[in-house]
This record gives C-alpha cells, structure tokens and sequence, in this order.
C-alpha cells in the first residue's frame, strides 16, 4: 500500500502543543505527496510541510515534490509523471493494452518545459 496526497496539509498552531490523536504519526507507508508553491489554502511553510513532517515513514521512502502552481490545478503530465514512477516503484509494473500504453507513455515523460522542484 502507498499513500499519495494531492494538494494536502495540515494547519496546527506553533502556540499550541501538538493536538493528541493525530494520525499522520502512525502512517509508515510509502507517501508521495504533491503541491503547489503558491498555494493559498495550504502554504509550503505553515501546512505542506508540518504534515509531511508529521508522517513516521523513514525518509528514503516519502517524498515531498512542489510545482511552480498554486493549489490547484497542479501540472497533469509531470504530476502523472511522478505517480506512475512512485506505483511503480512500490507496486511494480501494470500490464497494460496498447491504448493504455500509449496514454502512459505520454504521461510518463511529463512536461520537461513546466519548472519542477523536487525537497524529498
């Protein structure tokens, strides 16, 4: 199992202890998560990363990739890009139909043009 999180945070107050009966702490699956820079409903400082944070997987398999966007639409192409590797790592190869691999294929090669940053 392989938890994937599209334009996710979380929003817990520096003043206050962390609140008991979190469960981001008991996630130890691999986790992929996926953001915008500029994003308005979950900032990379205050939201994106205390949850990213938060989750116990070991570090070599969770990775935080932000997009040069905001909170939504994040880039199609190089964010299938990066859900097709992170399965496939984890899950292994699908076997697909020829349709099905040509749609792949195009996914897979992203769009080099769209700036990418990458703070596993």
């Amino acid at each position: 199992m392989v938890q994937i999180l599209v334009s996710g945070g979380i929003s817990i107050p520096t003043a206050r202890p962390k609140p008991k009966g979190l469960v981001q702490p008991l996630v130890t699956t691999p986790v992929l998560m996926l953001n915008g820079k500029y994003d308005y409903a979950f900032p990379v400082k205050t939201h994106q990363k205390p949850l990213f944070d938060l989750i116990s997987t070991p570090t070599e398999h969770k990775k935080h990739v932000i997009y040069d966007t905001g909170h939504l639409p994040l880039p199609r192409a190089p964010m299938m890009k990066e859900i097709f590797d992170w399965l496939e790592k984890y899950q292994g190869p699908v076997e697909c139909s020829e349709n099905d691999k040509t749609v792949a294929s195009i996914a897979k090669r992203g769009n080099e043009d769209l700036s990418l940053r990458d703070t596993e």
